[in-house]
């Protein structure tokens, strides 16, 4: 009895899980996103399953002003049901809701015939303003403390790890979605003394902020010098600093303590490396016999590898200064009359000769100097100087005959005028006369030929050809009236 009861009871769970006779086949709507920022595209979908001939038509409307429709008539080619997927793409113009409704109807490989009708929603919502967190939710350095306990706002931290320890993992998350992932993170190599890892995070808009670790490697016999007023730190390893052309590795020792160098056996310099308190990691000569150190300033070019000493001795015409390069000041000669002209003096490290060079500042180049050189130079400059002053000198007296020009020419014009005035003066008077009897046609004329003789004889005297001119026209004038 126990077990037709159990037989029975497990026949009712089978039914009631599996489905007997039911139809599968259906036509749904779907959407890409269920909201989506205005401006933006959706993507609608009509899922066809299990169907063998269909007649669908789809249509968006709402907050869209673009055509997105579909309208799709088919079937399988084969009789039997077939999966199939529609899509279209619709355009959200305004906030509010785009509507997605799907009619028609299917039809399966029995020959029923079932209608559509269906449909999906999309949210449109305004834009979001672009984010401008650019702060990181955590920070720390994996198995050591941070000093300060880490906050989004504090940007310097320092720890302390033992002299053993060659490498530190760093751990950053960010605290916006939006933001881009921090750089600096993962595992970062460090040797004796301070060494900065910085870990940066930018927001979307674009903004960066740098959190900067400070990872002290205890160091328990340091060794420090002073060189410039500035303190170093003797670096016990030199895995950080790749070594100048010309030069290999080797070990010396130094207050007992085994310390890795480059060596140049042609040239007889030994590099040492040294880091300053804010892990600024250079090069220093070491001098084994004086135990003296200098910062070596290596200067790399096509035809020459530099070594920049200090000045042996000054030159004629030059002037003792200094200049910058590589951010180190060193000792240089400059020209007295040009102070482009710029020498330091300095050692190959290829050949092993010392020399006194040229530098250009502009290019940052080096060129052997020679006497010559100078020479040339200053041969050059005189030679503008000379075309400059045969310039000046032609200026000088183009200005002068100007000026003569522009003195002499009112002297001129008053001139002209007062002469002018005169003869018009005389044109225009009348001759004084005693009254006499009317003459006759005969005594007219030769009156008029006798003033005719006396204007003629007072032309004669007018040596300006223009006063000629006026001359005439005063006469012509006379004769009008």
């Amino acid at each position: 009895m126990n077990k037709r009861i159990k037989r029975l009871f497990l026949a009712i769970s089978l039914m009631t899980i599996i489905p007997i006779g039911v139809n599968a086949s259906s036509v749904t709507a779907g959407r890409g996103y269920s909201q989506v920022t205005k401006g933006s595209y959706v993507r609608f979908y009509v899922y066809l399953n299990d169907v063998a001939a269909w007649n669908i038509t789809a249509i968006g409307g709402g907050s869209t002003n673009n055509n997105c429709s579909i309208r799709d008539v088919g079937d399988s080619g084969t009789g039997r049901n077939t999966n199939k997927t529609l899509s279209v793409d619709c355009y959200a113009s305004d906030l509010g809701q785009i509507g997605f409704t799907v009619t028609g109807d299917y039809t399966t490989q029995d020959g029923s015939t079932h209608n559509v009708s269906t449909g999906t929603t999309v949210t449109v919502v305004k834009p979001r303003d672009p984010d401008s967190n650019n702060l990181l939710s955590s920070l720390e350095i994996e198995g050591y403390d941070l000093t300060p306990s880490f906050n989004a706002e504090t940007l310097e931290y320092t720890t302390e790890v033992p002299s053993s320890v060659d490498k530190v993992n760093i751990k950053a998350s960010k605290a916006s979605g939006y933001a881009q992932d921090p750089t600096g993170v993962g595992e970062h190599e460090v040797t004796e003394g301070s060494n900065n890892i910085e870990i940066t995070v930018t927001s979307e808009t674009g903004v960066s902020r740098t959190y900067k670790i400070n990872v002290i490697v205890k160091d328990d016999n340091p060794i420090t010098v002073k060189l410039n007023d500035k303190s170093y730190t003797i670096m016990k390893n030199l895995k950080d600093l790749a070594a100048p052309d010309g030069f290999e590795s080797s070990t010396i020792k130094i207050n007992e303590f085994e310390i890795p160098v480059y060596l140049n056996k042609t040239i007889n310099i030994t590099l040492v490396g040294i880091k300053d308190e804010k892990g600024n990691k250079v090069f220093a000569s070491y001098d084994s016999d004086n135990k003296t150190y200098q910062l070596f300033n290596y200067t790399k070019s096509e035809r020459s590898r530099l070594y920049i000493l200090p000045l042996k001795e000054e030159k004629e015409n030059f002037h003792k200064d200094s200049i910058t390069i590589n951010s180190e000041n060193y000792e240089c000669l400059k020209h007295n009359k040009d102070n482009n002209l710029i020498v330091i003096y300095a050692k190959d490290l290829i050949t092993g000769k010392e020399n006194y060079y040229t530098y250009d500042v502009d290019t940052k180049t080096f060129i052997l100097y020679h006497d010559s050189l100078e020479k040339s130079y200053l041969e050059e400059i005189n030679k503008y100087k000379e075309v400059m002053y045969i310039l000046m000198g032609i200026i000088a007296l183009f200005a002068l005959v100007l000026i003569i020009m522009v003195i002499k020419r009112p002297k001129k014009e008053k001139k002209i005028k007062e002469k002018k005035e005169t003869i018009e003066k005389i044109i225009e008077e009348p001759e004084t006369k005693e009254i006499e009897p009317k003459p006759s046609k005969e005594k007219k004329t030769k009156s008029k030929k006798k003033n005719d003789i006396v204007i003629e004889e007072k032309q004669e005297n007018i040596e300006d050809d223009t006063m000629f001119d006026i001359l005439n026209d005063g006469k012509k004038k006379k004769k009008s009236k």
